[in-house]
């Protein structure tokens, strides 16, 4: 994704989005542009308005996300007469992707296995292109940074009749940074599991899981499962917020 650089100031209407995208100010006195959302792409030329205004992007510079149809562009155009219908001859293009939906609030559930969460009484659904940011910066974000009580913001846009995130900003950090591993399911009881860093018969230690109400079984892992495990040290042990089969 192409990030935004002050290049020269454009846009008939300012428009602003937060957290480090495209910022479009004012356009300077006597100049050429043209502004609206993408109805149709034809090789180097970008349609807009139902296709009634066609901009040619032959020569022009683009500054911002990449150019997909729904995105709203603005463009600065080559001085000069334009013959009637013609289509638009633009020096620079910026683009800005505008989302169908903001959300900010709590998040109540998250289903690791099916890749969605919950929010404000909406299940969101997560895909291989959301972006996930925050306070977790040394590494690259998934949903499984996503735990119930924390605070986020989302993008997000209509696919197959339902909310998908375009980007999930986290606003707050864990109340405690939990721990997390990996292992294989030893035994399932009503209030421990052991599960071990290596499958049955290695030399790997065990550890007794405890789980309770809160914790979340999620895959419906089996003895034998290899499964991926969070949960917060207490002074009882260690106690589990979820537990997840890998597929």
């Amino acid at each position: 994704m192409r990030r935004f650089l002050p290049l020269l100031l454009i846009a008939t209407a300012a428009l602003a989005q937060s957290r480090g995208r495209a910022v479009m100010p004012p356009t300077p006195a006597g100049a050429n542009t043209v502004s609206g959302t993408v109805s149709s792409i034809s090789g180097s030329t970008i349609f807009i308005a139902n296709g009634l205004i066609s901009i040619d992007t032959t020569s022009a510079k683009f500054v911002g996300d990449d150019v997909t149809l729904g995105a709203f562009v603005t463009a600065a155009l080559k001085s000069g007469d334009v013959a009637p219908n013609a289509p638009l001859a633009a020096t620079v293009i910026m683009v800005a992707h505008i989302p169908q939906a903001t959300l900010s609030g709590t998040v109540t559930s998250v289903d690791i296995v099916a890749n969605k969460f919950t929010l404000l009484g909406r299940t969101i659904n997560v895909t291989p292109e959301t972006s996930f940011s925050g306070l977790l910066t040394l590494r690259r974000m998934t949903l499984a940074d996503v735990f119930p009580s924390m605070l986020v913001a989302v993008e997000a846009n209509v696919a197959g009749g339902a909310l998908t995130a375009r980007s999930v900003e986290v606003l707050t950090p864990l109340r405690i940074a939990p721990t997390r591993f990996t292992g294989f399911v030893k035994s399932i009881g009503p209030t421990q599991w052991p599960v071990g860093l290596g499958p049955a018969g290695s030399l790997a230690p065990d550890f007794l899981v405890a789980v309770d109400a809160n914790t979340k079984i999620i895959g419906d892992p089996k003895v034998g499962d290899r499964v991926n495990v969070v949960g917060e040290l207490t002074s009882t042990g260690f106690t589990a917020l979820s537990i997840t089969k890998v597929p």
